[in-house]
Formats: structure tokens, sequence, C-alpha cells
């Protein structure tokens, strides 16, 4: 078996029921790990109505088009506390009803990987909206499982994505998977997930390390809204395809 990034060092066997009420072990251990950004790849987040609602009632000087080219929102919100900008969305989220949705395919794909490997959600959210985030993932996507909750990544995903020892792992942000590339000694094979923010021009980053799904050559910067939840379907059926044969290989 060939895996992309870091392996386990004792694969985790999982019990399971035997017709006698005794333990049985798996034959099919846990080999992988897989990390997983939350806002665009699980969680539809109204972006653009966040940064509206910041600029509207707290006065900020948003950006939505710089957020559109970097996926950053300390350039999108202007903003360099990370602190000030989790109470904001804490607030967004609260008062505004159908701030955030699931991504289509997200919960079918999650459930069909979490049967090869470990699922480790691993997310730039402040850690003062986890409850809000552990609710709306409850209610979203009930049942998915996951090992680890790890919020408060902001430029610091390379850190969880290394300590948790992760194969792979899926974001959307252009910015947050830059960032990552630039530490040679990660291993991790990295998913660009489609986002409609904008459309990061990832042909032109030349980094083996960078899984690109073929989905990408139908999303341009003026794909139709009513082709969103097609097209991240697709993108997750083929993200499922695709670490399974990677790992059989």
């Amino acid at each position: 078996m060939r895996l992309s990034g870091h392996l386990s060092p004792q694969p985790r066997l999982k019990p399971t029921p035997f017709p006698f009420g005794k333990p049985q072990m798996n034959p099919y251990p846990t080999y992988m790990k897989i990390g997983v950004d939350i806002d665009g790849v699980l969680i539809d987040t109204d972006t653009k109505g966040y940064l509206d609602f910041c600029r509207e009632k707290l006065g900020w000087q948003t950006d939505y088009e710089s957020f559109r080219k970097t996926h950053s929102w300390f350039v999108g919100t202007g903003q360099t506390n990370l602190s000030v900008m989790t109470k904001a969305m804490l607030r967004f989220i609260s008062e505004v009803e159908g701030s955030q949705k699931p991504i289509e395919g997200a919960h079918k794909a999650l459930k069909q990987l979490s049967e090869i490997a470990d699922i480790y959600l691993i997310t730039s959210r402040g850690g003062l909206i986890r409850e809000v985030t552990e609710a709306c993932l409850a209610q979203h996507l009930p049942d998915m499982p996951y090992k680890e909750l790890s919020m408060d990544n902001t430029n610091k995903k390379t850190d969880s994505i290394i300590t948790f020892g992760v194969d792979y792992y899926i974001d959307d942000s252009l910015w947050e998977i830059s960032e990552i590339l630039k530490n040679k000694s990660v291993a991790t094979t990295i998913i660009p997930f489609p986002a409609f923010h904008g459309v990061p021009k990832w042909e032109e980053i030349n980094d083996p390390r960078i899984h690109l799904l073929s989905i990408w050559k139908e999303i341009k910067d003026d794909t139709e809204a009513t082709r969103y939840p097609e097209l991240r379907q697709k993108a997750w059926k083929e993200i499922v395809e695709f670490i399974r044969q990677d790992t059989q290989e």
C-alpha cells in the first residue's frame, strides 16, 4: 500500500460486534489520516454576507474582491485581531438565519472515507465559536465521524497537519494551501476543493504535493451559481475515488 504522506506508526484495530457478544478485531484497520477544512469544504458560509454584515454593523472597511483573490479573512475584513474577527463571525451566525449550509456531497463522502481513514477537521475558525461550529456540524452533517476538531489554525494549519500526521488534506483556500506548501518537509497530498469566491490558477503551482481534481476544468470565474451543488458533489465523489485508488497502488 502506498500513502502520500505521514503514516500512523501503529494501525488501530477497531472492534466490531461478534454474533455471541464477544469483541472481534476488524480485518481492515485504519491506516490513514485525512485532514479537512470546514468553511467552503464542509459548510458553505455566506462569506459575502459576513463581510457586508461587518461593514454595515461594525463599520469595518471590508473588501470582498480582495477576499476572492486571496481567501484570507485578514485581507477581506481589514482586521488583524483574530479574536475580534471570531466574535464578529459569532454575531453574524447568531443574527443571520441561513448563514451556514452544508456543502453538497460532503456528508456522504466523509462517511465513506471514514471507513478507511481517521478524519481530522482543521479550521481557521476561532475557538470562541467551537460550540456553534459543533452544533452546525451536528445539524447539517449528522453522524459524521471525526477524530478531532482543531480550531484557531489561521496561518497555522501546517502545524496541525504535522502534529496529526495527515496523509491527505482538503482545503479551498489558495492562501492557506500556499502557506502549507512553503514547508518542504510536509509530505501530505494537498487537494484543493472548488471555491466559487474566485478561481485560483492552481495549474500554475508547480508542486507534486498538489493533486488537482479534474472537476476544476469545469469551473470558471463566471460559473453560474445554479451549478455549484452539482460541481461540489462531483468534486467530493472524485476525492473519494482518488484516495481509495491511491491507497491501493
